[in-house]
């Protein structure tokens, strides 16, 4: 029988799968052990799998306290992992504002989710302050953009562009082939 030695990917899935399962104490005691037992260091996904394991379970100031230890350069991932967990759990304070903090200050980073943030629970002072920040850094919130394909002909639109017919026009035509098939789908008037 082979014996199966891990390496890093190996723990990036083991650490995921931990993660998604909501499995806090086996995720913790694997990266433990990565580099005691199996002297494998820690790199960077490895610590967001773990900022995204503890911020999932609500744990946010232990979250923190990893990527304050962190021995490399934390990046992106690691604190929009952080953020995403505090947007979720409505924090504010004070893992959100350290966050928010080192982010303005170390990284250059959008910071659209921190304004989200304090929009979701009301806190628009700050949401201005956020947004005259990126303002002044001249940061812009790239548009959502969807498309779809009909008749083999692609049709893209982004948020705020006037098409809008063109998105009716579509739901209609697939409002009416349900219909066909025995479904009732309401689609609700478009105002122009």
């Amino acid at each position: 029988m082979t014996v199966f030695k891990p390496d890093n990917v190996t723990f990036v899935a083991i650490l995921s799968a931990c993660s998604h399962a909501g499995l806090i104490n086996e995720g913790r005691s694997l990266f433990s052990r990565m580099s005691k037992v199996y002297g494998i260091e820690p790199q960077m996904e490895h610590y967001s799998c773990m900022v995204d394991l503890l911020g999932r379970a609500g744990l946010l100031q232990e979250a923190n306290n990893i990527i304050k230890n962190i021995q490399l350069i934390p990046n992106a991932c690691v604190w929009n992992g952080l953020l995403n967990s505090c947007r979720m759990y409505k924090n504010t304070h004070p893992v959100t504002e350290e966050t928010a903090d080192h982010i303005f200050h170390q990284i250059n980073l959008e910071s659209m989710l921190l304004s989200n943030i304090y929009a979701a629970i009301g806190k628009w002072e700050e949401f201005a302050k956020v947004m005259l920040s990126e303002k002044r850094k001249g940061l812009k919130k790239i548009p959502g953009q969807s498309w779809i394909v009909v008749n083999k002909n692609v049709y893209m639109f982004s948020a705020g562009q006037a098409n809008l017919e063109l998105v009716y026009g579509v739901l209609h035509v697939l409002a009416l082939h349900l219909e066909c098939e025995g479904y009732i789908y309401y689609i609700p008037k478009w105002k122009h």
